[in-house]
């Protein structure tokens, strides 16, 4: 008699899409376009009854860790929060490696020994009055240790927010804003030289009329010991704050960057990424009074003298509608490949009338070009992430779907990457993958559980060549386990929230 089964491998099941492992090395794949692959959807939830469902669940950032690499995100954002920690597997696939409660706004950077993780403990998703910044040391095999103090506000009359971090094997940098009721706004660098396990008490950079809203802008580490950090005033001067010396001392002068807007209009950098040539800033210019009065353009701008002077900026999208923008401006470079992706706010935020948007460069920021996420799914994208895997010439992006903001539909979590490998099942099958494929799906009814399993994993990995085979043993087979396996394999892998009526070219 065959067994029953008995539990699922829920790794394999997250949405393998692309098995095979990319190579830089292969000519054949340089010569290939680079291109925005197919999603792999690595969680789905319904958000609570009381929670706003497109702010229920978000990415918050990705590192390497060896050869893996690492994406952490955010899930509760005012209420119930935590930050979820997932690594990829070989067959690209997704498994939960660790799950860090009640951290805010969670960065994550690749330390000497493992993940490290900075973030916010405090009472919604900015960090309140009274808040600490913490650092978790995670493991490789998902321990978390003990979280160690960076920085502790002096009374509940302070806040304290994260702006930017950075790695360089076990120093670890931070910049942070230091905000006091009635005083002056401070910014902070706070550093550690052993991998996160200690850290100096932070050291003040200079006082700044810059809040928390704006405070997430472009930083730079070229090394250890030099980095620079921007910051915008009240009174529209942009400083450029350059530390040579571990962080001891600082050096601050005013920038100019000029653009197609001229004299009296407002600049704000907003995202930094270092690239094969120099460094790149994305800023935003406007003119008026607010970001949301829709007159404001992303615009580009780099450097070649690590940032002493920067190239005339270059308008990378239209006039748009803003609200928060250094919240969710994310950069990552992959060569000269520069990807940049934003928010653009459609209507009423409050009503999730927003839309994440991404941007790609294949010539360090020259020239720039849209890439049609609608292309892929179903629902409003909202929030993002990105990071260069150097290693395997290609560029990670992360967004969240909610299908019906309104309606409080399910959220799903997603990875893609731009690369230049060909997926499988971006094609209609071969006559002899198709013959493969129903051979696979005759072996989901064997009597042994591991023939199954192993056939589950296979078609799996598939992708959408064996969608139409899967959808037809769902509805047909009169076996149930085969009929129950495909439909798993179904909802699993083409969830509503992606588009598979579109192929790809």
């Amino acid at each position: 008699m065959r067994r029953q089964k008995n539990r699922w491998s829920w790794a394999w099941l997250l949405c393998v899409i692309a098995p095979a492992t990319f190579s830089s090395t292969c000519t054949q794949a340089e010569e290939r376009p680079w291109r925005l692959q197919d999603p792999i959807v690595i969680q789905s939830e319904d958000p609570p009854a009381n929670a706003r469902s497109f702010l229920w669940m978000a990415p918050a950032g990705f590192c390497r860790v060896g050869k893996a690499t690492v994406l952490g995100s955010w899930k509760g954002i005012k209420r119930n929060r935590s930050l979820d920690l997932w690594i990829e597997q070989a067959d690209r696939s997704w498994r939960r490696l660790a799950s860090i409660e009640g951290v805010c706004f969670g960065r994550l950077l690749s330390t000497g020994s493992g993940i490290g993780v900075i973030g916010s403990v405090g009472k919604d998703m900015s960090g309140a009055y009274g808040n600490a910044i913490k650092f978790y040391s995670v493991s490789v095999d998902g321990k978390v240790q003990e979280p160690v103090d960076v920085a502790v506000p002096g009374s509940d009359e302070e806040r304290l927010t994260i702006s930017s971090v950075h790695a360089s094997g076990d120093v670890i940098s931070a910049f942070l804003l230091l905000e006091r009721r009635g005083e002056e706004n401070q910014l902070l660098y706070a550093r550690s030289a052993e991998g996160g396990k200690k850290w100096a008490a932070p050291q003040k950079i200079g006082e700044t009329t810059m809040h928390e809203d704006n405070s997430r802008l472009g930083s730079f580490q070229w090394s250890a010991e030099h980095l620079g950090r921007f910051t915008v005033e009240r009174d529209g001067r942009i400083l450029f704050h350059r530390g040579r010396d571990a962080g001891r001392s600082w050096k601050s002068e005013q920038i100019a960057l000029t653009d197609d807007l001229g004299d009296g209009a407002k600049r704000m950098p907003l995202g930094s990424v270092q690239f094969k040539g120099g460094q790149g800033i994305v800023y935003i210019g406007f003119r008026g009074s607010t970001l949301d009065s829709g007159t404001g353009k992303y615009y580009f701008s780099k450097s070649t003298d690590q940032g002493k002077t920067w190239s005339k900026g270059l308008a990378i999208t239209d006039k748009l509608k803003m609200d928060d923008v250094s919240s969710f401006v994310q950069l990552a470079a992959s060569g000269t490949r520069v990807a940049f992706s934003y928010i653009e706010v459609k209507g009423a935020w409050s009503k999730g009338e927003i839309a994440n948007r991404l941007m790609l460069s294949e010539d360090g920021g020259a020239k720039w070009a849209a890439v049609p996420l609608e292309k892929f799914y179903r629902g409003v994208a909202v929030f993002g992430a990105l990071a260069a895997d150097d290693s395997a010439n290609r560029i990670l992006f992360s967004t969240s779907i909610c299908m019906d903001p309104k309606q409080k539909k399910r959220n799903y979590l997603t990875v893609q990457e731009f690369s230049t490998r060909t997926l499988p099942g971006s094609r209609a099958p071969t006559e002899k993958e198709r013959l493969e494929i129903e051979a696979l799906i005759k072996q989901l009814a064997d009597e042994s559980f591991e023939v199954r399993e192993t056939a589950s994993q296979r078609l799996a990995a598939k992708g959408r060549s064996a969608k139409d085979a899967l959808s037809k043993a769902a509805g047909k087979s009169g076996d149930p386990e085969v009929k129950s396996r495909a439909q798993h394999l179904i909802n699993r892998l083409f969830p509503e929230c992606l588009r598979f009526d579109v192929e790809q070219k």
